[in-house]
């Protein structure tokens, strides 16, 4: 999709008071139990473009946890569920169950943090896929990527395709000249939040049912300061935890995983070389972003259907209004990674729609992530959707896109699902973004699109 004008940098007063909410002090990291993880979950390999070696990783996460748990993929931690439940009974079930999970974790927020001090039971993991230059060059770039709430690490692979076969002509941001090539990608790492897609198999039995998106943040700290390989390293499953001398890296950060990687830089600004984001969950209080809009979206999330009889019988979702607009190679990605079987010889779906609701619950980050913007010194690439309603508007979304002080933006036709829609506009900004960076001209000015 050709990417449309972008957004005109924000004038005038704020649209959104800051901050609203306390703000959060992420907590120092310690070194997590020593056990090793689960064996690797069973998936269909995947290969990288040419030049890079594909590896799957479980990496250890961010310890202590603000929140501990007991439940699994089949688990289910709201009603219980009826064998035999009519639609009316289901439909009443889902209406309390979207009250008890957004208010649950209300009442925590009261107390947020305490956590971070008390909850020191087993450890977590995260499941990583890294892409590794066969032939690193001097200079080459380190992306370190967070995929969006209910969608998958694999997700990425789309646009990692569009990336690495661009040629960029033009800067990020406006129609300038790029004095310069295609910047050199040595390394990628993607990371599964906690409960998400095969780090739920990590977990089993130990995912909560109250989530914080500062955790993720930690999660990106944890594995940039002790778990993120160098180039001259080969490690096998498990990811070792020990001091290390980070490198710069670059977050791509999608939504949720956006709002992560703006937690996580705000923290520990020596850590990223900058901030590749997409449609952001940066927006502030009212902007979308109401407990009235929490038990909606949490509704519809509890009430999707996660199960069927086979993955041949999961390919009439190809219909559905949001599946209809992803190109072949992200469909088939939800076909072979978003789907996993169950004991009974079905498949369901590797994300269960609770953990995806109980993520949508965190009901403070997004206004942290509006008040910590102004804040980052690097730059800050952002891509927004045509229809901005879910970050907040047109109107917010270009004070988002202009709170950073070294931020640019593009947009794209595709919707808020940018990442699976359009893969390979994204993928090319991502590469205009890394190659006008490289160049030494980000801070230059230019005539816009």
């Amino acid at each position: 999709m050709e990417p449309l004008s972008p957004l005109p940098p924000h004038l005038g007063p704020s649209l959104g008071p800051s901050p609203v909410v306390p703000p959060l002090t992420l907590a120092p990291l310690s070194r997590p139990p020593s056990s090793g993880p689960p064996s690797q979950p069973s998936r269909p390999p995947l290969s990288p473009p040419a030049g890079y070696v594909r590896s799957v990783h479980a990496c250890p996460a961010a310890y202590p946890r603000m929140y501990e748990g007991t439940f699994s993929r089949e688990s289910y931690p709201f009603s219980p569920i009826p064998e035999d439940e009519s639609k009316k009974a289901r439909a009443a079930r889902i209406e309390k169950d979207k009250i008890t999970c957004a208010e649950s974790a209300r009442a925590a927020a009261k107390n947020e943090g305490s956590g971070w001090k008390t909850n020191h039971g087993d450890g977590l993991w995260l499941s990583v896929e890294r892409w590794k230059r066969e032939n690193p060059v001097e200079g080459g770039a380190t992306l370190v990527m967070l995929h969006a709430n209910g969608m998958l690490k694999e997700d990425y692979h789309p646009l990692l395709v569009s990336l690495f076969a661009s040629s960029p002509n033009a800067q990020f941001g406006n129609r300038a000249p790029l004095p310069g090539g295609v910047a050199v990608v040595n390394d990628v790492f993607l990371l599964e939040d906690t409960l998400h897609g095969a780090s739920v198999d990590l977990n089993a039995g130990k995912l909560p049912s109250l989530h914080s998106w500062g955790d993720l943040a930690r999660d990106l700290q944890n594995f940039l300061r002790y778990c993120m390989p160098g180039l001259d390293e080969n490690p096998g499953w498990a990811l070792e935890w020990k001091e290390r001398a980070p490198r710069k890296v670059f977050a791509v950060g999608h939504s949720f995983g956006g709002n992560a990687s703006v937690q996580a830089a705000a923290a520990s600004p020596e850590l990223f070389e900058g901030l590749f984001l997409i449609e952001p969950m940066t927006n502030p209080t009212g902007a979308n972003n109401s407990p009235a809009r929490h038990y909606f979206i949490q509704g519809l999330t509890l009430k999707r259907r996660d199960t069927w009889p086979s993955v041949e019988a999961a390919q009439a979702n190809r219909s559905n209004p949001m599946f209809s607009k992803f190109p072949d190679a992200t469909f088939g990605l939800w076909l072979s990674h978003g789907l996993v079987p169950t004991r009974t010889g079905e498949v369901t779906l590797a994300t269960p729609p609770w953990c995806e609701a109980v993520v949508f619950s965190d009901c403070h980050s997004p206004q942290r992530g509006w008040d910590l913007l102004p804040t980052l010194k690097m730059p800050v690439g952002f891509v927004t959707a045509e229809d901005a309603s879910w970050i907040g508007g047109a109107e917010i979304a270009a004070e988002i896109t202009s709170r950073p002080p070294r931020a640019r933006n593009e947009r794209t036709r595709a919707g808020h699902v940018a990442v699976q829609e359009d893969p390979v506009g994204v993928g090319e900004a991502l590469g205009r973004y890394l190659a006008t960076i490289r160049a030494g001209v980000w801070d230059a000015t230019g005539s816009r699109l």
